[in-house]
Parts: C-alpha cells; sequence; structure tokens
C-alpha cells in the first residue's frame, strides 16, 4: 500500500479536473434575457443569449461554414447575424395593439472559457422600432423562439429618458445581472417569455423614423436616421475579447470602433471535447457519485461489485443513448426526483439490511439515472444534423467520459477502504454504518427537494 496515497492523489485529480469552469446552470444550457426599454422616439429590444458548453460547440459546428474544423472571426460575424434574423422573426411586438416591426441594427459576440477546455458563447441582438406619439404606450412583447429550450428566460423592462413605466408584469432591473450571475438554485430559474408595459411617454412628439447603425467599410458604423420605408443597411456585427463579464456588471455597450479579434480562429472540433464533458458531468453529479457508494456499501465481495456496477453502466447507457437519439422521452422535471428517489431507497436497504440483487437493483435504477446523464445532451443531439451522424461519436465519447469518472470514483473509494483495512482499525457498528446514513439522508434530501421544484412549477 506505499503507492497508495499517489494513486489516491492521481484519481482525485481526474474526478476534479472536470469540476472547473462549469456553467452554472448546466452544459446543455441556453439562457437567454429580452431587455425592453421603452423611450419617446421608439422602443428598443437588447436579446442576450448566454450558450453553455454544448451548444457551443454545436454553434461552432453550424458557424464553420468552410468545413475546415474551425471556426475564424468572419464565420462568427455571419452566423452572429443569422442568429440575430432568427430572433427578429420569432419575436412579436406591439405598442397599443398595433405591431411594431423592430429592425435588426447590430450583434455582437464573445467567446469565454468553460468547463473541459471547451468555450461559452454570450450574443448579443440589438433592435429598434419607431414609437408613435402616444401619451400612454401600451407595448406587448411575446418571444415564440423555442419555449421549452432549456435554460434561464427572463424580460426586463427600462425607461428610458422622458418616459416612466407606470406598470410591468417584468422586473425593472435584472435577476440574473444580465446572465451573468445566477442564484444557486437551478430549479428557481424563471421561464419568462411575454411581457405587458404600461408607459406614460413624454409629450414630445415623437419621430417617424429609427435609428439604426449604418454599417460602414469597418463593419461598425455610426447611427443614421433612416427612414421606415427605406431599404434597411445589414446590421452590424462585432466581437469582443474572450474575458468574461464581471458577476453583476452589464454587458459593455455596442462598441463605436471594431474592437480587436481574438487571437486565432475558434477551434471547434476539439479532440475529446465531449468524453471531458462526460468526465466532467459525472464528477460534477453528487447524486450519482451518491448512489454508486450506496451500492458499493452493500457488497461483499469484488465479484459481485463487478457485476453491480456492469448492470448499472449497461443500464444507463442504454437509456442515454434512446434519449440522446430522440427515441424516449421523459421530462427532466420528473426524472430528477425519481433519481433522488432511488438513492433514499438504497441508503434506507442498506441500513436495514435488506438490500438483495444488487445486479438487478443498479441495471433498474441505472434506466433512471441514464436519463439523467441525457439531460446533458439529449436536446442538443436530437436537435441537429449538423455532421450527419457524427452526433453518435459524441454520444459514444460522452459516455466514456461518464464510465472514466465513474470507474475513477469507484476505485478510489475502494482503495480508501483498502487503505482503513490495513490499519486494522475496529469500527463501530455505528459508524460502519455511516455510509449508508448519508447516502439515504442526501436521497431523501434530494426527493424532496427536488419533487417541491416540480409541484411549484
Amino acid at each position: 500500500m506505499r503507492r497508495a496515497p499517489a494513486t489516491l492523489a492521481l484519481l482525485a485529480a481526474l474526478l476534479m479536473a472536470g469540476l472547473s469552469h462549469g456553467h452554472p446552470l448546466g452544459n446543455n444550457t441556453v439562457n437567454r434575457q429580452a431587455l425592453i426599454e421603452v423611450a419617446p422616439e421608439g422602443v428598443s429590444l437588447r436579446y442576450l443569449l448566454d450558450l453553455a458548453e454544448i451548444p457551443t460547440l454545436l454553434a461552432a459546428q453550424e458557424a464553420d461554414t468552410d468545413g475546415d474544423g474551425a471556426t475564424s472571426t468572419q464565420e462568427w460575424d455571419a452566423y452572429a447575424q443569422r442568429r440575430g434574423d432568427e430572433i427578429r422573426a420569432g419575436i412579436e411586438l406591439t405598442a397599443t395593439a398595433r405591431p411594431l416591426l423592430p429592425g435588426l441594427a447590430t450583434t455582437r459576440w464573445q467567446r469565454l472559457p468553460g468547463a473541459a477546455g471547451l468555450d461559452t458563447l454570450r450574443l448579443e441582438a440589438r433592435f429598434a422600432a419607431p414609437l408613435e406619439a402616444y401619451a400612454t404606450a401600451r407595448i406587448a412583447y411575446r418571444d415564440r423562439r423555442r419555449p421549452d429550450e432549456a435554460g434561464w428566460k427572463e424580460v426586463v423592462a427600462v425607461a428610458g429618458k422622458g418616459v416612466r413605466i407606470a406598470w410591468a408584469d417584468v422586473p425593472r432591473t435584472s435577476p440574473s445581472h444580465d446572465l451573468t450571475a445566477y442564484p444557486a438554485d437551478a430549479g428557481s430559474e424563471p421561464n419568462v417569455l411575454a411581457a405587458q408595459i404600461e408607459a406614460a411617454v413624454a409629450p414630445a412628439v415623437a419621430p417617424a423614423v429609427a435609428p439604426v447603425e449604418a454599417p460602414t467599410a469597418t463593419g461598425v458604423g455610426n447611427p443614421v436616421a433612416a427612414s421606415v420605408d427605406a431599404p434597411k443597411p445589414s446590421p452590424a456585427v462585432t466581437h469582443v475579447a474572450a474575458e468574461p463579464p464581471a458577476p453583476g456588471a452589464r454587458p459593455a455597450p455596442i462598441a463605436s470602433t471594431p474592437p480587436a479579434p481574438p487571437a486565432g480562429p475558434a477551434t471547434t472540433a476539439q479532440t475529446g471535447a465531449f468524453f471531458r464533458l462526460g468526465l466532467h458531468h459525472i464528477a460534477s453529479g453528487m447524486d450519482h457519485l451518491v448512489f454508486l457508494l450506496g451500492l458499493m456499501v452493500a457488497q461483499t465481495s469484488l465479484r459481485r461489485l463487478a457485476w453491480v456496477i456492469t448492470a448499472f453502466t449497461a443500464a444507463h447507457s442504454l437509456t442515454l443513448g434512446l434519449a440522446a437519439s430522440g427515441l424516449v422521452s421523459l421530462p427532466g422535471a420528473w426524472v430528477e426526483p425519481a433519481i433522488g428517489l432511488t438513492i433514499a431507497y438504497v441508503g434506507f436497504a442498506n441500513l436495514v439490511g435488506v438490500l438483495r440483487h444488487g445486479a438487478a437493483v443498479a441495471f433498474a435504477f441505472g434506466l433512471v439515472h441514464g436519463f439523467g446523464f441525457a439531460g446533458a445532451l439529449a436536446e442538443s443531439l436530437a436537435a441537429t444534423q449538423i455532421g450527419g451522424s457524427g452526433w453518435l461519436l459524441d454520444l459514444a465519447l460522452f459516455n466514456l467520459g461518464v464510465e472514466t469518472g465513474q470507474m475513477a470514483f469507484v476505485l478510489l473509494v475502494l482503495l480508501l477502504a483498502r487503505a482503513v483495512q490495513t490499519r486494522a482499525i475496529q469500527w463501530p457498528q455505528a459508524v460502519r454504518a455511516l455510509p449508508a446514513c448519508v447516502v439515504a439522508s442526501l436521497g431523501a434530501y434530494w426527493t424532496i427537494q427536488r419533487s417541491l421544484v416540480l409541484f411549484a412549477g
């Protein structure tokens, strides 16, 4: 056992490698914010997207139009404009029941470091529409884009100079600080896609034109007045250096001069990207690791343990594949409490000594846990056709990463148990039952917490 400390340190490092820079709401979320500003001259809409690691990886593949495996600055610019047009087509904005037709003024994008050596993406699109001279303007907004997409969704209403918001059914400040500081409780993420605003507008007559960005030869121009009927110029696209915004700080305004481009192209087909994401997912998935610990506590031999781990792996790999391919779908809001229930069962069964047929239990409950693993992948891989059947390789690499992290955890626990046994410590029965108590308590807590979130939603 002289090598045990070094081996334990290596395995712990392998597990911890996946924990850094994880997106706070998960690797598969696309978070969005619509900030509506009412001013006497018009209504402006700033639409923010915060893409976690997996959607960013898929976006990079889509943006890589020349198929060279790297996404250049120009390809990201074109992608940002396409996303801006898509956003424009999916939103509705009216003033006193009359439709407003906001034009895409500018877009900007920013790559930031995320988990497993991958990037996340922030994308901003700004729209502007003229507003008739109303004493009181009743603004209605609705976002019809992908209502079931996983992620934080918020709408914020602000008043421009000369305007007072008399009433609004959305907040005046961003709960997430413009998608930079999310609360720790992921179950509290809002799903706001519509807003009603009543604003008192100053008596100044609003112009019949809207300021839009007119691009120059450098790609970014100064605001100019454009007739509503005149041809609209192409929106300006900018990007900024890949530095994360400070938590709670508003993103910088659209630059009036082109910022320096990122150093070099953004690599997209990163070798082992989904493997690292799988490793990160299991390393940060405390509930899955606690379940594994509960299964291990009940085993009396390495042979039985091998059967249990194999059964669990086969089961969750099966449902992960079915869910990620879109063949089977279960609501994540129901899966998460069910996972908590499996953990609680294993823990309590260990305490009272009734856990039998470990492999059968591991396989049955592994089917449930597979849907939990799929929550990190299913929507993105099932919704995209990019790369043809390449998603199968992505899925296999993700699952391999999960299995690697899982086996590292199992070996870590076995080595710890062996180290304790070699020191001939005579633990009291109550102390030997401690792991089962921890598993049962955490399982009960997660079941109750996630059930409350489910029924509250």
